[in-house]
């Protein structure tokens, strides 16, 4: 029989924006004393409640300016123009994204986060330039929406390399920022609309829960070095654009540890992960519908995809692929429906691959695949090129289960010699429909992607 498939998407909570800050009440004249006090001792730019608009957002620098930590400073639904720095210990708080827009066209950034400084419920805009920049501190951003330019109709007009100086690049970049125990914290946040890097974490700590970094041009999030973790993020739909070099919903590289969990990642025009030289550990993380591999990982220290709800469905080449991963782990993961298409591979041509998952190594005695299911894969569910027979034995398959149909292949090894015959090492795998008689028949070599090399790679600077 084969294997039981399920749908890749999962219904998800949308916890929304939330209600706004400032609340329009009417208060009698006590309250509204107290509530004056209260705003002029401690709160700069309240509401009041007599003026349901809040503060003018013309003061907002001079309000930003007379700041200091401990303080909030309140802006009502409007829309503030400038570039702006939030001094540290405060917070910049909105009547929610959408409501309040912070908004600049400077080259630099619209808002700069000072130590501990916080921004809630509201929408910066940026036009050039990056939206929100965290340099060497830790920061809370709750509740927050990034917004650029960029969308898919006018994506194809950017030029190859984005200029800061005609279009906003970042829309949030983190620089050696936060630390293991006080990370830089994201609630919520979305960023949309960037020439380069929806969320760019250089060295940085940082811990984002709910929240997007969609429709980007070039790259959703990147983090090289330090730390990340996403939990409930969506990276999606990120745009190629006239780019020479591929899109990525998210780049990891240079050592970065990553944890994620209930991460989404589909509908983008390249790639959706690469790991190049990471640490990562993904549970649960759903990957669908990407122009290239849902999950790229090479060279690295340690991987591990597990989670029952880890899906990934509907890529084209593959689902994923593993070159060179000292240490790999993937359980408890449905891989399936995996489309055939080319792709360019320097010194080899036109590569074509419609694999569940390949893996590309000297070594496999760090390989663990245990209770996948593959189905639907057009060209094979899971590919072994490895440089001599006796490596696949080190492997370790357990619960594999794999379904074709019409000429494709279940579960093959291959060396440069030719395939390796079913032995010890496929010894865990169920074969169903086609796989069996065309695993057993197989006598060709299959092709395999290589490496992305530096070139390919997103410069940060």
């Amino acid at each position: 029989m084969p294997p039981a498939r399920r749908a890749w998407y999962t219904a998800r909570e949308d916890p929304g924006n939330g209600p706004g800050i400032l609340g329009g009440r009417r208060m009698g004249a006590v309250n509204r004393l107290v509530a004056a006090a209260a705003a002029f001792s401690a709160v700069l730019g309240g509401c009041g409640g007599d003026d349901p608009a809040g503060v003018p957002c013309e003061e907002l620098g001079a309000r930003l300016a007379a700041a200091s930590d401990g303080d909030v400073v309140r802006l009502g639904a409007c829309r503030a123009e400038g570039s702006f720095t939030v001094p540290a210990g405060v917070t910049l708080a909105g009547a929610g994204a959408g409501e309040t827009v912070v908004a600049g066209p400077a080259e630099d950034a619209v808002l700069t986060l000072g130590a501990n400084a916080r921004l809630e419920d509201l929408t910066v805009e940026a036009s050039r330039g990056v939206a929100v920049d965290v340099d060497g501190v830790a920061a809370r951003l709750a509740r927050v929406t990034l917004v650029g330019p960029i969308t898919e109709a006018n994506a194809t007009a950017v030029p190859p390399t984005p200029d800061p100086a005609e279009t906003a690049t970042h829309g949030l970049l983190v620089t050696s920022a936060g630390s293991t125990s006080a990370p830089v914290q994201l609630e919520d946040v979305a960023a949309r609309g960037f020439a380069r890097f929806g969320v760019l974490s250089l060295d940085s700590f940082v811990r984002w829960v709910g929240g997007s970094a969609s429709d980007n041009l070039g790259v959703g999030v990147m983090a090289r070095g330090g730390e990340i973790e996403l939990v409930g993020v969506e990276l999606c739909r990120t745009l190629q654009g006239v780019r020479p070099m591929p899109a990525y919903a998210g780049v990891f590289s240079a050592g970065v540890a990553v944890t994620t969990s209930s991460l989404t990642v589909c509908d983008n025009e390249g790639f959706g992960l690469l790991h190049d030289g990471a640490r990562t550990l993904h549970a649960n993380l759903v990957g669908a519908a990407n122009s290239e591999p849902a999950l790229w990982v090479q060279q690295e220290g340690t991987f591990e995809l597990t989670g029952s709800e880890s899906v990934l469905s509907g890529n084209r080449i593959a689902g994923l692929v593993l070159i060179d991963v000292a240490d790999a782990t993937v359980r408890d993961a449905q891989i399936d429906d995996t489309e055939l298409a080319r792709r360019l591979v320097d010194g080899l041509g036109d590569v074509e691959a419609g694999d569940g998952i390949q893996v590309v190594a000297a070594s496999t005695a760090g390989l663990r695949i245990e209770s996948v299911a593959l189905g639907g894969n057009q060209r094979v569910g899971v590919l072994f090129d490895l440089p001599s027979a006796a490596t696949v034995d080190d492997a370790t398959l357990s619960g594999v289960t794999v379904e074709a149909t019409g000429d494709a292949l279940g579960v093959v090894a291959q060396t440069p010699e030719g395939p390796l015959a079913s032995g010890s090492w496929d010894s865990a795998v169920t074969r169903a429909g086609a796989a069996a008689d065309n695993d057993a028949t197989f006598a060709g070599h299959l092709d395999t992607v290589g490496i992305v090399g530096p070139m390919y790679i997103p410069p940060v600077d």
